[in-house]
Formats: C-alpha cells, sequence, structure tokens
C-alpha cells in the first residue's frame, strides 16, 4: 500500500512548487501507482517537484529506474525535483549504486527550495545562449564513473527500460531491395529476323511453289498441273517431261 499528500507552496518569484509526501513501499504491487502519480505532476505543468521520503520503507529497482526517468523529464522542461528526508540507508543504498549524479537529494524542504531559486536565478542572468543540452543516456556511462561505485546490471537494467517506457515505438524503416533483386528495366525485343523461303515458279502453270527455307536436293511435284522438277543442292531446277 502506498499514500500520497500534496501540498502546494511557491519560490519567491511566484513559481509553484509541490511537496509530495510519500507514505508506504515501492514495489511491484505500488509501483505503476508510483510512476502515474508522480508523471501526473509534470503533465500538470509542474516543473519544480519536492518527494518527501522520510516514510517510504523500501524502493525496488524499478522504482529506482522511476525517479531516474523523472528526473530526465523534469530536465527536460527546464525543472527540477529534489527527494527530502531520505532515511540513511536509502541514501547508503543510493550511493552505493551509484544514483546520487542523477537524483538530487536536499536534507529538507528549504534547501530543495533554495536549489530550485538558485536554478531560477542562475538560469536568468545568463548573459549567453547556453551550451546544448548534452544527451542524458548518451552521458550515463560518464555519470556512473563519477559517482564511484557503478550501479549493478539489474538496477541498470531497470533504468534503462522505465526511462524508455511510454516512449513511441520507433517506426522500422522500409527494407530496400538489394541492386540484385531490384526490378530490371524491361529490354525491347529485337525484332524477329524473318527466315527466307525458298520459292519456284512452275513454267508450265505459273504457280509458285515454296522449298522452304533452305534448298533440299530432291525431286519435287507442282501440286496445281502435276510437273515433276528437280532441284540440285545448288538450286538448279531441272524440269521433267
Amino acid at each position: 500500500m502506498i499514500e500520497f499528500q500534496n501540498r502546494h507552496i511557491k519560490l519567491p518569484d511566484g513559481s509553484p512548487v509541490v511537496v509530495c509526501r510519500i507514505k508506504g513501499s515501492i514495489d511491484g504491487a505500488t509501483l505503476i501507482q508510483f510512476e502515474e502519480k508522480l508523471m501526473g505532476f509534470l503533465d500538470q505543468g509542474v516543473k519544480f517537484l519536492i518527494i518527501v521520503f522520510s516514510q517510504v520503507h523500501y524502493i525496488n529497482s524499478t522504482g529506482m529506474g522511476v525517479l531516474v526517468k523523472l528526473a530526465d523529464k523534469f530536465q527536460e522542461v527546464g525543472g527540477e525535483f529534489n527527494l527530502v528526508d531520505v532515511p540513511d540507508k536509502m541514501v547508503a543504498l543510493f550511493n552505493m549504486l551509484g544514483l546520487l549524479a542523477l537524483i538530487k537529494l536536499s536534507k529538507n524542504e528549504e534547501e530543495a527550495l533554495k536549489a530550485f531559486q538558485a536554478k531560477l536565478s542562475g538560469a536568468k542572468n545568463a548573459a549567453v545562449k547556453a551550451p546544448p543540452k548534452p544527451d542524458v543516456s548518451a552521458s550515463f556511462s560518464a555519470r556512473q564513473a563519477s559517482s564511484g561505485p557503478s550501479m549493478n546490471s539489474a538496477l541498470r537494467n531497470a533504468v534503462q527500460n522505465v526511462r524508455q517506457s511510454g516512449s513511441p515505438v520507433t517506426q522500422r524503416p522500409a527494407e530496400t531491395k538489394t541492386l540484385e533483386n531490384a526490378p530490371q528495366p524491361k529490354q525491347e525485343a529485337a525484332p524477329k529476323q524473318e527466315k527466307k523461303l525458298y520459292i519456284v515458279t512452275c513454267k508450265k502453270c505459273s504457280r509458285k511453289i515454296s522449298l522452304g527455307t533452305s534448298i533440299k536436293e530432291g525431286t519435287y511435284k507442282c501440286p496445281c498441273c502435276m510437273v515433276m522438277f528437280k532441284v540440285s543442292s545448288t538450286g538448279k531446277i531441272e524440269y521433267l517431261h
């Protein structure tokens, strides 16, 4: 079971801040409720969030991943969130797992509010355009190295899975065919060469007689007048009386 108690306060410049006090355990049974509640503040336009952890008895690795994702989201909108009143055993666990470079902790609400105000003042007083914000995922390994002991693989996977959850599915690009499989342009067939026919004109009835496409030596007969003639291999015609 998990409970949330929220109250709203403001920074000196009027910027709204939500203080969320959590009571209970963050585990498999409460994880969805925990994530939806915290991400819901972003949907409401809240840029500064204080999460009071004094009555949180347990948080699993996926819950820690939600906190890392929350830190990323608040940075994207130019805001920030802080955990305050975190039990010493959890601070030691966060430190051991290398999370203190990713999640900001404050001793109390006053210290967190000062951090928020400093962030706003620094943004307003910047005289030059800030360099592009480094990609959190790309710099993940570098921040781990600077935060002491690195995360174990189970926690690292949980953090990455939670970071990627809810993001739009990347559409797979259409496959392109290789050159050899691509349809080839249709080539026009070469005009068919007509074969030459050998024609003999009968001397008696003037009927034209086809001998075919090649000269074949032999004796032939006109189908009309029945006159007989011989054809030599050289094509010479001799009529028989």
